[in-house]
């Protein structure tokens, strides 16, 4: 199911307004007007009309005088002026404009068709991911409550997921995207500048922009796309030219709040637009770093690393589904504990990496 809302909380102009639209406007009004004073309209006829064809024949042969076409003009200068001071659009650079174009008449929403749909995915990422329950049940609650709240569209509070590496995190967030149907991003806060990824860049700097959350939407035209934003924990603050530091959390808390997520200014279109449904997904190894305002706007789920039968569990249904045999499968899960002691604990993501082995070697052509 699908709606629409305004996104960019701005005016836009009539492409169809223009000064030589309004020009030709007021001269066809100041030549009715000087055909009815002279008396030249054509006579009535038996029913009381006139015939147009000969009206509009008269309207081309009437010529403005030069008095009356420089009123004119002046004119449609003063309302083509005070049109564009009331829509805000007009007054943004072209290439700003063309931005924001696709979101003229509003990005749309994606909903659930059913509650029944939210049990099902529910259910699909639990056979997935079953280490992280907690997870699985925080987001089945919140759709089939944004079922039956009657919201236009799927909205899933802010979740921040804490826990060892590779058990998993990211991944579930991707598969959550993509069994919602709704477009995603995943920003990584230790290896890009994520402070202007999320929130973009003032005009003037040299890569001014929008941030990926705009770009996303305004590319997708879906406004509850799903943002997963990998180790938030490890974000370095940026820093300006002129010595101000922009920290990721702290730029992020009007977008997780959402009184002021509904009226968010775009430092790069400086526009108000409407945040307020993305879907955040955050994931962090510890809570070190994190400021208190950030994790108070967040769902902490703390994730304990997933067991040996779990991850065996993991790589079994993965590994059917990329195609590879019963045999090569159990060869993965034999690598991967004999390989790791009870010191160092497999994970997802070790499991992926031999699966990824047992499809290179699969496809390796017969020696004779």
């Amino acid at each position: 199911m699908t709606a629409r809302y305004p996104f960019v909380l701005a005016r836009y102009p009539d492409p169809t307004v223009s000064e030589f639209s309004i020009r030709n406007r007021l001269r066809e009004a100041w030549c009715k007007v000087h055909i009815r004073h002279e008396g030249l309209e054509p006579p009535l006829r038996p029913d009381g009309t006139r015939d147009q064809q000969a009206y509009l024949s008269l309207l081309d042969e009437v010529s403005v005088t030069g008095a009356a076409l420089s009123r004119v003009n002046r004119r449609a200068k003063r309302y083509m002026a005070c049109y564009e001071r009331r829509h805000e659009v007009s007054q943004l650079p072209s290439k700003i404009a063309e931005v924001i174009e696709p979101a003229r008449h509003g990005v749309r929403l994606i909903q659930l068709p059913s509650e029944a749909r939210a049990d099902e995915i529910a259910a699909e990422l639990h056979a997935d991911y079953p280490g992280l329950g907690p997870c699985n049940e925080l987001v089945w609650h919140a759709m089939r409550q944004s079922w039956r709240s009657g919201e236009p569209g799927l909205r899933l509070p802010p979740v921040l997921l804490v826990g060892a590496p590779g058990i998993g995190k990211s991944h579930w967030a991707r598969r959550l995207a993509t069994l919602i149907g709704v477009p995603s991003t995943e920003i990584d806060a230790a290896g890009e500048n994520a402070s202007f990824s999320v929130a973009g860049c003032q005009r003037g700097w040299g890569n001014a922009g929008p941030g990926r959350p705009v770009e996303l939407i305004l590319r997708e035209q879906v406004g509850n796309v799903l943002l997963v934003v990998d180790e938030i924990e490890k974000a370095v603050p940026a820093r300006g030219t002129s010595g101000g530091t922009f920290n990721l959390t702290d730029g992020m808390l009007p977008l997780l709040e959402p009184a002021t997520s509904a009226r968010w200014s775009c430092p790069y279109v400086r526009l108000p637009m409407d945040m307020s449904w993305i879907n955040w997904v955050m994931t962090a190894n510890g809570l070190q770093g994190l400021s208190a305002p950030f994790l108070s706007r967040c769902r902490i789920i703390e994730l304990p690393p997933p067991s040996i039968d779990q991850i065996a569990a993991f790589t079994r249904r993965v590994g059917r589904k990329r195609g590879l045999t019963n045999d090569m499968i159990e060869l993965s899960i034999e690598a991967m504990t004999r390989c790791f002691g009870k010191e160092r604990q497999p994970n997802l993501r070790t499991a992926l990496r031999l699966l990824d082995n047992a499809v290179m070697m699969a496809a390796r052509p017969l020696l004779h």
